[in-house]
């Protein structure tokens, strides 16, 4: 499984073991001689999809170069090519494009090859351009841009995208679509029909093409002009200028959803009444009742109460004020909450349930009840909510949990190296990125000694190999590179966590919780935010 994981091999068996270029058997004890070639060249055409790709020998790669195989092979091998193509061995597509001769192409082919290229498919962004048309008018053009044309933009341009690190991604990923979008728009005014959303009717001649590398001029050529009006389109200094500065950006507006919790009450599993926690047996759990009327001690019940959202109240131990987060459960809001509005009534009642303990007598049996004070001060707080406390900026992810909300951010050296693989010393280098990082940003990480053991484990990372290491298909040790993606996966800004036992640190990475509850201090800043980030409404607990 994991060799065929691998191209070369999965071509292989594709291709029936022939090498499509000259018909001979490959060797699958050499693979490493043979070259993965893209049957229609890039120059001609982005396709990077495995029905455009072939396995063949050195040889006849390197004189094919940056042509069509039909210039040099199609004489010799078309019987050899359609045998395989009858036998299942070459796909109809495969076939063609075999078969194709680039000076030959009619307008039906044409249509195709742009129509792989600029039309975009996925019903989502349809919806999105007709949302689009309609709030906006016809006065705006919307211009759908095909991921792939985004992708090559990043690739030929050398900028990696490695999704662990933070998402910043989605912001570069935007400006490409931006520039790409309004590029092809003025470069290729007759082809707007296959990207420009309502234009389908406009069926211009489109002319004779001679690839169908539609940013072929942008890479190669240091301006690209309108070869009518003599107009700038692009200027590829700018651009790189550009791109360079928003792929470095250390801050970028991001926002996560908030939200509150709806639906099932409990874990679904009801447990019996010898489980019962009041009952004083080992190992029992504090079960919820089925019913008002029926005891758990007697009949059972439910464990692992679901919250729908959070309170936060003020608290005093001796003179000191502080705030705790408390998880108010599905089954409590349906009957506080009525639309939008809160019975705060009620909800205190409940949340006094949660300071109040309980003392019987031994002598006498009578049971007195204490209640420790406390003020209400935000009802109603959701899951994701921003803080900031003592410098450290978090969302709530529960009543007892927290989750990283600093974006970390490395340089394009590191991210390059975790991209395409690199030697002992880059990775280390990498290593060491993110310790010096994370001990300067993010002091959230001092939950569990996160930060501490992380920058205590550089020897014990020195000492691993520089990829997975595997034996009879199975993983026998972890590799430098999945050690790092575990770190940024474990920092990264959400709820993820990652196993790093291999550092020595037993708890999950980004585990950050405080099992009796999240308690906050009177500098606690809550932070409304719009959906854009743009617009903010801060509120400090103590001015409650």
């Amino acid at each position: 499984k994991n060799e065929l994981n691998k191209e070369k091999m999965f071509l292989y068996f594709l291709q029936g073991g022939i090498d499509v270029y000259n018909g001979q058997s490959i060797n699958i004890d050499n693979l490493s001689a043979y070259d993965v070639d893209h049957i229609l060249p890039q120059s001609f055409i982005k396709d990077d999809s495995i029905n455009n790709k072939v396995l063949v020998n050195h040889e006849d790669n390197l004189r094919k170069g940056d042509n069509v195989p039909w210039n040099f092979f199609r004489d010799k091998m078309y019987p050899t090519w359609e045998r395989m193509k009858e036998s299942g061995l070459l796909s109809k597509g495969k076939f063609n494009s075999l078969n194709l001769n680039p000076d030959n192409i009619n307008k039906f082919k044409a249509e195709g090859f742009i129509n792989r290229q600029l039309v975009e498919t996925r019903q989502i962004i349809k919806l999105v351009a007709q949302t689009l048309n309609e709030k906006l008018g016809t006065d705006t053009s919307i211009v759908s841009v095909k991921a792939n044309l985004t992708h090559d933009m990043r690739e030929f341009f050398d900028f990696p995208k490695n999704r662990n690190v933070n998402n910043y991604h989605h912001a570069f990923d935007a400006y490409l679509s931006a520039f790409v979008g309004t590029y092809l728009y003025r470069k290729y005014p007759k082809l707007q029909r296959y990207f420009v959303y309502g234009e389908f009717k406009k069926a211009d001649n489109i002319g004779k093409l001679a690839n169908f590398d539609f940013l072929r001029d942008l890479k190669y050529s240091d301006k690209v002009m309108d070869k009518d009006t003599g107009e700038l389109i692009a200027d590829k200094v700018q651009l790189i200028s550009n791109m360079n500065k928003i792929y470095d950006f250390k801050k970028v507006l991001v926002t996560h959803e908030v939200h509150a919790n709806t639906g099932a009450m409990y874990d679904q599993t009801l447990y019996p009444a010898k489980l019962d926690k009041s009952l004083g047996h080992k190992g029992a759990k504090q079960l919820i009742r089925k019913k008002n009327n029926k005891p758990t001690e007697l009949y059972g019940g439910y464990t692992g109460s679901k919250d729908a959202f959070m309170s936060i109240v003020r608290l005093k131990k001796k003179d000191e004020i502080y705030y705790k987060v408390v998880g108010i459960p599905v089954r409590v809001a349906d009957s506080v909450q009525q639309g939008k509005k809160i019975d705060i009534d009620k909800l205190t009642d409940y949340i006094q349930t949660k300071f109040t303990t309980e003392k019987t007598s031994k002598k006498t049996g009578k049971v007195t009840r204490k209640v420790e004070w406390f003020e209400l001060v935000l009802p109603k707080v959701l899951y994701g909510q921003p803080v900031i406390d003592g410098g450290q900026q978090f969302m709530l992810g529960s009543s007892t949990y927290k989750h990283n909300l600093r974006e970390l951010f490395l340089t394009k050296k590191s991210i390059i190296a975790l991209e395409r693989g690199g030697t002992d010393s880059q990775f280390e280098d990498v290593y060491s990125e993110i310790v010096t990082k994370i001990n300067k940003y993010l002091p959230l990480y001092d939950t569990n000694k996160f930060r501490e053991k992380i920058t205590d484990g550089k020897n014990k990372f020195a000492q691993l190999t520089n990829e997975n290491e595997y034996k009879n298909n199975q993983l026998i040790s972890f590799g430098k590179r999945e050690i790092l993606e575990r770190l940024l996966i474990g920092f990264h800004a959400n709820a993820a966590v990652s196993d790093l036992k291999i550092l020595g640190i037993t708890t999950p990475l980004g585990k950050l919780q405080s099992p009796n509850g999240i308690t906050l201090t009177q500098n606690a800043i809550v932070n409304f935010e719009s959906t854009t980030g743009l617009f903010a409404r801060s509120i400090s607990l103590k001015d409650l």
